[in-house]
């Protein structure tokens, strides 16, 4: 049996639900390291860190499950089997002590389809609500008010259908916002290929006009109403789109950050509705369920390190 030991840093003064075996921020609180041994031999991915646990998926020859690891006395509760698991993306939200991310499963040799799983943190319940559609597998998962959205993709011959789904975890509807349609021959249309919320809603999207082929996150407030579209140059796209689709995308301030399939990452200033980069690197990515939107922490697997970030860039050695 393996172990493996991190360290969960954590404000002197008083701990934050903030997440990812590396630790939170709290208003410039200074941290504190506390290590955890946790028993990784099957861990297929991890979830959320918690205040009193971490949350992850297990695997073996028998399939995969949901496992909650209390902190304080080492035990783990297996919480529900994810049957016919096929994948799902590195993104899960939290609210109201429910941890929710989307997860793509087998019904057939081919083909897959996508629920939207959750744990239920009070009573460490497995639930899953699904909607029929034929979306393709891989969703992104992300939190916008009190709603878990996404954006998917439907495929027909050359058609691709894009829109936002969103689903409201108070009344458990589905509702859906911006379809779109984009012909993979000609490129001629609207495509959406990423998604992030902190309260507004940010897309990326693909778009052909009068002008040319414009690629541009377009930002929305808690009405869905319009609020500013940011453009994407040459330069930008050559390095963070051409690389691989994007996996993970994050606004804060006038800062912009993108991580690809490939593992580049970029972080940006926005200004003048253009986007200037100001750091390029791979194997950069954020923290998992940050609360602290102001102030994101990245982690670098390639360097052990941490990244704070306050308006410019501060790289913090390993804590091991």
């Amino acid at each position: 049996m393996k172990y493996k030991k991190f360290f969960l840093l954590l404000p002197v003064i008083a701990c934050c639900i903030v997440a990812a075996l590396v630790g939170c921020t709290s208003g410039g609180t200074p941290l504190a390291a506390r290590e955890v041994t946790l028993d990784s031999d099957h861990v297929l991915s991890y979830l959320a860190l918690l205040d009193d646990s971490v949350v992850y998926l297990s695997s073996d020859e028998t399939g995969v499950i949901c496992v909650r690891h209390y902190l304080d006395n080492g035990t783990s509760v297996p919480i529900g089997e994810l049957e016919n698991f096929y994948l799902r993306t590195k993104n899960a939200v939290l609210i109201d002590n429910s941890i929710y991310f989307f997860v793509s499963v087998l019904t057939g040799d081919t083909r897959s389809k996508n629920i939207l799983a959750c744990i239920d943190l009070s009573e460490n319940e497995l639930k899953y609500y699904e909607k029929q559609d034929a979306s393709i597998a891989g969703l992104v998962t992300a939190e916008f008010g009190k709603n878990v959205v996404t954006y998917k993709n439907e495929v027909n011959g050359a058609s691709v259908t894009t829109y936002v789904d969103m689903f409201s975890v108070d009344s458990g509807e589905w509702v859906q916002y911006h379809e779109s349609r984009m012909d993979t021959d000609s490129y001629e249309g609207t495509a959406i290929h990423g998604i992030y919320g902190n309260g507004h809603l940010y897309l990326l999207q693909d778009e052909s006009r009068d002008s040319g082929f414009v690629t541009s996150v377009i930002e929305y407030d808690e009405q869905m109403q319009f609020v500013r579209e940011i453009v994407l140059d040459d330069a930008v796209k050559a390095y963070i789109l051409q690389t691989g689709r994007i996996t993970e995308m994050a606004v804060w301030d006038d800062y912009i950050y993108f991580r690809n399939i490939s593992n580049y990452a970029m972080i940006g200033h926005i200004e003048d509705g253009t986007v200037t980069p100001l750091l390029q690197a791979q194997n950069m990515e954020l923290a998992l369920n940050q609360t602290d939107t102001d102030d994101p922490l990245f982690i670098s697997a390639e360097q052990t390190h941490t990244m704070y970030w306050t308006g410019k860039t501060a790289l913090f050695p390993p804590v091991s």
